[in-house]
């Protein structure tokens, strides 16, 4: 099995794992207890759970918060500190990935990926912003958007646009 194919299938079972987790968590009284508290720290609750946004096992989680977020916040509000929350870790993760890269197996498998002429730039770009503006793991597309020749300011603004899009989605959807 190729790198890339065990590196989606480990992202994409630890997100299906933390929504297992997540679904069975939220029927515990004292679960929905620490959301409700995560909920109500208003600001600082919606920069925490963007953080869990764009971890790839709490992502579930982080969305169940956003979900329940208080009326008296504006959705806008709380998208643009949790875009900010999620932005802080996808820099974190895309920095030392691009940083890494240059090594080894991740060298290669860069090197594989911008020589080739099956899987050009743009869309390596556009599938790692689909990604960063759902709740899927942030780390695949930190990972896909590390190997393009994107720069790193161009990533911040990116991930932040992208995660305050997604959480926005959600935030709303949640009031409705």
């Amino acid at each position: 099995m190729h790198i890339k194919n065990v590196r989606t299938l480990v992202s994409v079972s630890i997100f299906v794992t933390g929504l297992i987790i997540t679904v069975i968590a939220i029927q515990f009284p004292a679960v929905r207890q620490y959301i409700g508290r995560i909920d109500q720290s208003g600001l600082m609750g919606a920069f925490f759970a963007g953080v869990l946004y764009a971890l790839a096992f709490t992502s579930s989680m982080a969305t169940v918060v956003f979900l329940n977020m208080p009326a008296s916040i504006s959705s806008l509000l709380v998208a643009l500190i949790g875009g900010l929350g999620a932005a802080v870790y996808d820099v974190t993760v895309f920095v030392i990935l691009r940083t890494q890269s240059r090594q080894g197996l991740l060298e290669a498998l860069r090197s594989r990926l911008s020589d080739s002429k099956k899987l050009p730039s743009w869309l390596l770009t556009l599938s790692g912003l689909a990604i960063l503006a759902s709740p899927l793991p942030d780390e695949l597309a930190s990972g896909l958007l590390s190997f393009t020749k994107i720069s790193a300011k161009k990533f911040i603004i990116i991930s932040f646009l992208a995660n305050v899009i997604g959480i926005y989605i959600i935030s709303s959807v949640g009031r409705l």
